[in-house]
């Protein structure tokens, strides 16, 4: 399957490499008292930074100085979006900057972890295994959809059809309304009526169908705005593409002659 390559935008850092330099020290120096949690929040605040970000300075820039830091954040400064091509992919650093023979700000590896059906797939694809980075991202695109095809998103239809868990109905997108009005003789007149939604996806202007009780009866006006959802639900096509990269496999992927399987969690 063709894979696209991955789209990758530079992104200047605001944080001088100087200011970076020293929350690492701070960081450092905190791990070493006892209340290390609480004094580590306390550089994040600051720093204007969030405690996880402390953290990842730690694990990049530990032990080099101002000048080696802004060197691995140049390296790193080509930083990977959510796009098409990176959907479920996310490089993996070094704890250290000098591990593995990694340079500073270079990925190790990329993972591929995509959920479907309460079920994680995961797999992370090495550079050392494949030679360079590029290399190794090709194949995490390549395992990933492949998965992507094998395990689909539940369809459109199914999704629409899934009862909420504040629903009282009994079906997805049919509720009861009950409007009271005040008569100017001083009655009170009360208005109850079915309504049913259109689903998601669908076009045109009418968002809603509406059936008094009064014309058709409690059970009468029930059934009609059910058949009313049912009609709009079977309109729906395809399966649900949260992320554009999905949408892509899912247009591209050729059928599968087996469902075949992908193994979790692999190192």
């Amino acid at each position: 399957m063709a894979q696209n390559s991955a789209v990758v935008v530079e992104i200047r850092r605001s944080i001088p490499s100087s200011i970076v330099r020293q929350a690492v020290s701070d960081a450092l120096a905190a791990g070493k008292r006892t209340q290390a949690s609480a004094t580590q929040k306390a550089i994040a605040k600051r720093y204007g930074v969030s405690a996880a970000t402390i953290a990842r300075w730690k694990r990049a820039y530990a032990g080099l100085n101002a000048r080696q830091i802004k060197a691995a954040r140049t390296r790193a400064g080509v930083h990977y979006r959510k796009t098409e091509a990176m959907y479920g992919i996310a490089p993996k650093y070094a704890h250290s900057a000098r591990a593995n023979g990694a340079k500073a700000g270079a990925p190790i590896a990329w993972q591929v972890s995509v959920h479907r059906a309460g079920r994680d797939y995961l797999r992370r694809f090495r550079v050392s295994d494949f030679g360079s980075s590029k290399a190794a991202l090709r194949a995490a695109q390549e395992w990933r959809d492949l998965t992507v095809a094998r395990h689909r998103t539940a369809s459109k239809r199914d999704l629409a059809a899934r009862r909420l868990a504040t629903n009282t109905s009994g079906v997805s997108g049919v509720s009861v309304s009950l409007t009271v009005r005040v008569r100017k003789d001083g009655s009170v007149c009360q208005y109850r009526q079915w309504i049913a939604r259109k689903p998601k996806g669908l076009g045109g202007k009418m968002t809603q169908r509406t059936f008094g009780v009064l014309t058709h009866g409690e059970q009468g006006a029930f059934a009609m705005a059910v058949k009313a959802r049912r009609a709009w639900e079977s309109e729906l096509r395809g399966h649900h593409a949260h992320h554009a990269g999905v949408a892509r496999v899912y247009a591209t992927a050729r059928p599968l002659s087996r469902p075949g399987g992908s193994r979790a969690a692999q190192g």
